[in-house]
């Protein structure tokens, strides 16, 4: 097998072998050794064998020990790859920074009034707010990915569409001192394919 960026070759017979690029790649040892058939048919004689054993009704020679002979290839193949944490198959993509503009307008309605809290009275500021915005993407959003058992590696192209977000929410403000507040809010965004929860809570000093 081979592709632009190398050539991988693999034997079955007269034992299992696998080569990348001309360099013998180490494998560990079939547990169950060669199937029998493997060692005095090449691959014309074992397809012409398996047809005339369809033809005639008869057992096949490349039956379940051939399967497993198989099997085993693959999963030695696969095995090598254990002690870097990846299957053969598994997909490696390189990190990237994704970059969007936002743009848009918020309504907020808000009262103020004021409570007694524990005996003092305290300064609230309850409020709701709805929104609009536009999100523009930056640049092409694509990443470069690979499989783990292959050298060569292909891009990955992200969601390059526009995007229409509407938020709402809710929140409030305590005054706790002269300039102090503490506040807690929460806002929702709304898209055709992404939903996301904003939680924020903290103090609020002004001077």
């Amino acid at each position: 097998m081979s592709c632009p960026t190398g050539v991988v070759r693999l034997e079955l017979v007269p034992e299992v072998r696998l080569e990348r690029n001309g360099v013998e790649v180490p494998l560990p040892a079939p547990p169950t050794g060669v199937a029998p058939v493997l060692e005095h048919l090449g691959y014309l004689a074992q397809m012409e064998a398996f047809v005339l054993d369809v033809l005639h009704g008869t057992t096949p020679e490349l039956g379940p020990a051939f399967g497993r002979a198989v099997l085993d290839v693959v999963s030695s193949y696969s095995g090598a790859y254990t002690e870097s944490g990846a299957g053969a198959g598994d997909l490696s993509v390189n990190e990237d920074w994704v970059h969007a503009l936002r743009g848009g307008g918020k309504l907020r309605l808000s009262q103020h009034f004021e409570t007694a809290v524990g005996g003092s009275s305290a300064v609230v500021e309850p409020r709701v707010t709805v929104g609009l915005l536009r999100e523009v993407p930056l640049g092409d959003r694509s990443s470069n990915a690979r499989f783990a058992a292959f050298g060569g590696g292909f891009a990955i192209e992200g969601d390059d569409r526009y995007r229409t977000v509407a938020t709402a929410g809710f929140g409030s403000d305590m005054r706790i001192g002269d300039d102090t507040f503490l506040f807690a809010d929460y806002e929702v965004e709304f898209s055709d394919d992404r939903r996301a929860h904003l939680f924020t809570g903290g103090v609020r000093v002004t001077w």
